[in-house]
């Protein structure tokens, strides 16, 4: 398979134009996707290997041990990066993405869709134009915009500063504060004994449905009676309950 046996040796550059597509997995060691306005892939730094698939999709795959990989990409180059303790950096405007780490930091600046998987650590998102999918033990999950977002923790503090799209939040513990901005909002978001915090644009009016058992519930949005102008459902066991308006 193309470069299978090969390693690269000194400071050598490998270039190439085979598309835009990249996978990198290391076991451990900082994982840097840049993204520039540029035609080719590099892959910078010693030891690593770099074979293209054969399989003619044009994607670009890069295994390492555990010394750092250094890729520079066109712009909107989908990427998938796998780590077991490695942390990883995304910049620039990449296109759809994903990344698996058993533990370590993730920051992604800016990708058109987004799916992560994480044991420990912390999860930053910056931008995600698209979908986003997350599945995180324990450390923090934090997004600042995304349009439709799914998020399943065990025991990660969750945040999202703006959701235009579907927003669900499952954690077990851990509080979940998210921002939904879509004008028919359509929210769920349960736990089990984390404080859970919904805030909504002013002048909606969702059906509402809350429950817990040990918590507090409050609520400052109005109650809606059609399911037409959305939902906002969050249910805890120990945790309070705290939907509010957004200000200006």
């Amino acid at each position: 398979m193309g470069n299978s046996g090969e390693e690269l040796d000194g400071n050598v550059n490998e270039a190439t134009t085979v598309g835009r597509r990249l996978r990198i997995s290391t076991r451990s060691g900082r994982i840097d996707v840049i993204a520039e306005d540029r035609a080719d892939i590099v892959v910078e730094k010693a030891g690593r290997r770099v074979e293209p698939d054969d399989d003619g999709s044009g994607r670009l795959t890069v295994t390492s041990r555990s010394s750092a990989v250094v890729a520079r990409v066109p712009l909107d180059t989908d990427v998938v990066v796998g780590s077991v303790s490695g942390r990883v950096s995304l910049s620039g405007r990449l296109g759809a993405c994903g990344v698996t780490t058993v533990s370590g930091r993730v920051t992604v600046e800016a990708v058109e869709s987004f799916e992560g998987r994480t044991g420990a650590g912390r999860l930053k998102v910056q931008t995600c134009a698209g979908r986003m999918r997350v599945d995180a033990g324990t450390g923090r999950v934090s997004i600042g915009s995304c349009g439709d977002l799914a998020v399943s923790a065990v025991s990660a503090r969750v945040e999202v500063d703006s959701a235009s799209g579907t927003l669900q939040v499952r954690t077990v513990s851990g509080r979940i504060a998210v921002t939904a901005t879509a004008e028919v909002p359509q929210v769920r978001a349960e736990s089990v004994s984390g404080r859970i915090t919904v805030t909504l644009p002013a002048g909606v009016a969702p059906v509402q449905r809350y429950a817990s058992k040990a918590g507090s519930i409050g609520s400052d949005v109005p109650d809606g009676g059609d399911s037409q102008a959305g939902s906002v459902e969050a249910r805890t066991i120990s945790g309070s309950i705290r939907v509010r308006v957004q200000e200006d």
